[in-house]
């Protein structure tokens, strides 16, 4: 089975931004266990992308709509789990998995995100009501954590993903006002945490190591929403694929605006995560319109 040239060039977007990472943090003296960490999950998740193109298995729509709820509830309950952490310095962003500290939001969005999408497409209005409500529940943790970076991209995303409908539902506006209101005050609210000079600070790290290296990290980031810009262009009905890249653009951009996480840039398994999963869900969905074009069929939604 031939791998198509459009998954590769989109598995290969993350890479630049890894490899001048690595190459910032190790020229300026962070440990291997930590730089290691990020070469050793950066293969392991470009694996399972390659396993989920080659695969190409379709499930059914009702199959499909469970698997959304499911996906849904697995989001909101990270999300809402970092209400339980007692965080550091009034801020919880953090799921505690064994010794393993996951930032919720770089995980659980871009699944909504993607949810958010697709019920987009859906003509069931009690799949819009729970997407709907799954997003609003997911902006007012935000709001409590506080996150700004996340609040902010994530209600850029939504309304890019509205924008882009016929008719949006009472449902989608109501949402989309929630999410832009709890940007607004996740904003308001003091930000109390020190950047690390790897992980929120790597960019200044890159800059510090000279005017080639920062160059390198802020193109090496305008590669990263790279992949969702050309699904969005190659599938028109894909709303979520620009939404992905709106929000990994506001992320990044975030990053040089005060001491937020700098995805895949900096040190940290959660942004691998969640951008890996839109990824990877750019080049299954890619993967299945190409076998139902060849077969002649309808291409299946996911």
């Amino acid at each position: 089975m031939s791998f198509p040239i459009r998954a590769i060039l989109s598995l290969l977007a993350p890479l630049p931004a890894l490899v001048v990472g690595v190459f910032v943090m190790q020229r300026n003296g962070v440990s291997s266990s930590l730089w290691g960490q990020q070469l050793a999950v950066a293969f392991i998740l470009t694996v399972a992308c390659v396993m989920i193109c080659v695969r190409q298995r379709p499930t059914g729509d009702r199959r499909s709509q469970v698997w959304t709820v499911i996906a849904a509830a697995a989001a909101l309950l990270m999300l809402a789990f970092t209400l339980l952490n007692p965080g550091v310095n009034s801020v919880r962003r953090w799921v505690s998995l064994g010794p393993v500290q996951l930032h919720a939001g770089f995980v659980a969005l871009p699944v909504l995100i993607i949810l958010a999408g697709a019920i987009a497409r859906s003509a069931n209005p009690r799949a819009s009501w729970i997407v709907g409500v799954s997003i609003m529940i997911a902006a007012a943790v935000l709001v409590f954590q506080p996150d700004a970076s996340q609040a902010i991209a994530f209600a850029t995303a939504v309304l890019v993903v509205l924008v882009q409908r016929r008719s949006p539902s009472r449902i989608d506006w109501i949402a989309a006002a929630v999410c832009v209101g709890a940007s607004g005050l996740a904003l308001s609210r003091p930000y109390s945490l020190e950047a690390v000079p790897y992980v929120e600070g790597i960019v200044r790290l890159a800059a510090s190591s000279g005017a080639a290296w920062l160059a390198a990290a802020i193109a090496a980031l305008m590669l990263l929403p790279l992949p969702f810009v050309v699904h969005s262009v190659k599938y028109r009905d894909h709303h979520e694929a620009l939404g992905l890249a709106a929000y990994f653009v506001i992320v990044c951009i975030a990053s040089f605006a005060a001491p937020f996480p700098v995805p895949i840039l900096g040190y940290g398994l959660s942004p691998f995560l969640g951008y890996f999963v839109a990824l990877g869900w750019v080049v299954q969905t890619d993967a299945l319109r190409r076998g139902k074009t060849r077969a002649g069929g309808v291409p299946h939604e996911v």
